[in-house]
């Protein structure tokens, strides 16, 4: 793209705004933002993130994860469905258990990370069942100016995953764990 349309298309988003100009040219604003190589902050960054999600651009899966996006909601959610040995293995348990994990949500300049609920069953009868909103919440901090998309895409891959998956595994799930053997399990 030469440097005269480029010129064009920034005056564009500097006078609509980047999702207006994005919709009057038939683009994403992920199109637009790497087109102009913009920088990126916090508050655009949730919103790319949840654009490029939506693109199939980021995973759905984070090691035994899975990651889910709520656009409407404005949630990431991380979702553990498996079997466990944690309770024992003398029977078959199963762990379900949920957190909302969503980069800079509404604006924060910050990703805070909170619980949502616990299940556990055993061959198949449910034995534990917490709602956990409120209980287990970290706020998880990091950089919040980004130099372009990849540059948050990066970010993406090399800090968010990875420390929502040790706030979700050691933080978390560890005391969950230990709680509900405490109370829960008989």
């Amino acid at each position: 793209m030469n440097n005269e349309k480029k010129k064009r298309l920034r005056l564009l988003v500097d006078e609509r705004g980047l999702r207006e100009a994005a919709k009057m040219l038939g683009l994403t604003q992920v199109e637009l933002v790497v087109e102009l190589n913009i920088p990126v902050d916090y508050n655009l960054a949730n919103q790319l993130l949840f654009d490029l999600f939506n693109l199939g651009k980021l995973p759905e899966v984070y090691r035994e994860y899975e990651i889910s996006v709520d656009r409407f909601n404005g949630t990431f959610e991380w979702r553990l469905n498996s079997p466990t040995d944690f309770y024992g293995d003398d029977a078959e348990y199963k762990e379900m258990y949920a957190c909302y994990a969503t980069p800079f949500w509404d604006g924060s300049d910050y990703t805070p990370v909170e619980a949502i609920y616990y299940t556990v069953t055993k061959d198949g009868k449910t034995i534990i069942d917490k709602e956990m909103i409120g209980e287990h919440y970290e706020s998880l901090k990091s950089i919040t100016e980004f130099r372009n998309l990849e540059h948050l895409l990066v970010w993406y891959r090399d800090f968010y995953l990875p420390n929502v998956y040790y706030i979700l595994n050691r933080l978390f799930l560890t005391n969950i764990r230990e709680e509900s053997l405490l109370s829960d399990i008989n």
